[in-house]
């Protein structure tokens, strides 16, 4: 392993792209503060596709130097960099998004996307003729819902394919190479219907499994993770500032990058621990309940139990001696609840609610080992922004339900679905299962049960650290034996 990672990096280094010379005549009219030159270069080499002109261009834009001050177009290059792979452009892009109208983003991201498909057709028109003869099936295009399919397995193989749009563009193109060179294949960079097929079968023979401190393997001639980390955080910085300087072809770069996510394991501070074997969750650490009842047993840990009501019955023809016992009921009812009430009977509860007060930075890695016993219901968990438990992401898993596994961003206003499992999802199988949910400095998260990725998706809507973590049962039978946080160095 060692031999191989450091066999990588030599590539990286001395197997470069040549730069482009209106790139470096463009940067060097740029240092001497000719921007009207510089203006005009870095446009050529951005309209080809290179994302370090593509930055320059959007500065040029933004700042008004060489050109006109046009914050729709700064957001455009800089978004089309950022798609490209450029570090710093998604921060640039947030940063003028700040200075413009919801209408003028709205602009800058269609322009964005008009040029990324003209780019491809022009790709397309400048390649291979195509054989007159009927193609054969491993060149069979694929549709656009297809092309999306492969985009997103590409990403849970550890491909870096982009934006999952549908569109393909030079970066997906990369990744499929780069791919299709691993597995033996042509590498000609084509979404075929034969590539996702392929995919498919890698994706269920080779899942891409999460790793934990604990779990992850350690490379060659490193005696410990913590050694495995200074590795692979250096490969990344390595990797980083070649994509910049445009040092280093593209496959060399995922094959990198590849190998980081394999390894790599950020969230270094160990937050919240609690695997609920003393039999207790009121001290350490401490947990409040703010709805409902909890316990605490040997066989499911941390346990809450709620009772969905059954739908009430409907189109039911009302008969007057229905009248008079209904209303007896109704009254008998009230009594009752206000017994119930009096002596604070927890039946009447809806939901059950457990929560523990931490810093949590806003990058985190959020694990729970769970049994669920009955085959409906929802539970939620997550961490939320200040004092406000209403406020935060929520992970939801609803038993069976197609759409099975949702990430919501909630609000005391409203809830959002940033993106969601469609596929049915059901662990009531009397096994303990393990939701790991991680989330980069980039607001990248990524949500995998027992290994296996289900959601990869990036939102940057709280940019705050979090100060705590909850647990909803809305509707069902659940144990938690375990929940660890980690986070990264605040």
């Amino acid at each position: 392993m060692k031999t191989r990672m450091v066999l990588l990096v030599v590539l990286m280094l001395f197997v470069s792209t040549p730069v482009r010379a209106d790139l470096k005549q463009g940067m060097s009219a740029y240092d001497r503060g000719d921007y009207v030159t510089a203006f005009k270069e870095l446009k050529a080499a951005a309209e080809q596709g290179d994302a370090e002109a593509q930055m320059m261009l959007g500065i040029l834009y933004a700042e008004g130097e060489g050109t006109l001050q046009n914050y729709v177009e700064a957001h455009k290059w800089f978004n089309l960099s950022a798609a490209h792979g450029h570090a710093q452009a998604r921060n640039a892009r947030d940063k003028v998004a700040e200075k413009m109208t919801p209408e003028q983003i709205a602009t800058a991201q269609r322009l964005a996307r008009e040029w990324r498909q003209t780019a491809t057709a022009r790709e397309l028109e400048t390649a291979a003729p195509k054989p007159s003869v009927v193609q054969p099936e491993a060149a069979v295009s694929a549709s656009r819902e297809e092309k999306r399919e492969i985009q997103q397995i590409l990403a849970a193989l550890g491909y870096d394919p982009g934006v999952a749009d549908g569109l393909i563009g030079a970066r997906t193109r990369s990744a499929i190479r780069s791919y299709q060179r691993k597995v033996g294949l042509p590498a000609d960079g084509q979404a075929s219907k034969a590539l996702l097929e392929r995919l498919k079968e890698d994706q269920n023979s080779l899942r891409v499994t999460s790793v934990t401190p604990e779990s992850r393997p350690v490379a060659g001639g490193a005696e410990k993770p913590e050694d495995v980390q200074v590795l692979i955080d250096r490969v990344k910085r390595l990797a980083q500032e070649a994509e910049q300087k445009g040092a280093a072809q593209r496959w060399v770069l995922d094959e990198l990058y590849t190998l980081v996510r394999q390894y790599d394991w950020p969230w270094k501070m160990k937050i919240v621990e609690d695997s609920f074997s003393d039999g207790d969750y009121t001290s350490n650490p401490t947990w409040a309940v703010a709805a409902g009842q909890f316990v605490v047993d040997k066989e499911g840990g941390l346990r809450s139990i709620v009772t969905i009501a059954p739908p009430e019955e409907e189109n039911r023809e009302v008969e007057p001696e229905d009248i008079a016992v209904s209303l007896l009921q109704s009254f008998l009812k009230q009594s009752s609840d206000e017994e119930e009430e009096a002596a604070g009977s927890p039946e009447d509860e809806t939901y059950a609610e457990i929560h523990i007060s931490a810093n949590i930075s806003n990058a985190f890695a959020i694990s729970v080992t769970m049994v669920s016993k009955v085959g409906n219901g929802l539970i939620e968990f997550g961490p939320y922004q200040g004092s406000n438990r209403d406020t935060g992401y929520r992970l939801a898993y609803s038993p069976g339900a197609e759409g099975g596994l949702e990430l919501l961003g909630v609000s005391s206003y409203r809830s959002a679905v940033v993106d969601l499992y469609e596929e049915p999802l059901k662990l009531e199988d009397g096994r303990s299962h393990t939701l790991l949910w991680t989330r980069d400095e980039n607001g990248e998260m990524i949500i995998s049960v027992d290994g296996k990725e289900l959601l990869r998706v990036t939102d940057r809507r709280f940019g705050k650290e979090f100060g705590g973590f909850t647990l909803l049962n809305r509707g069902g039978d659940y144990g938690v034996q375990n929940v660890s946080i980690f986070g990264s160095k605040m």
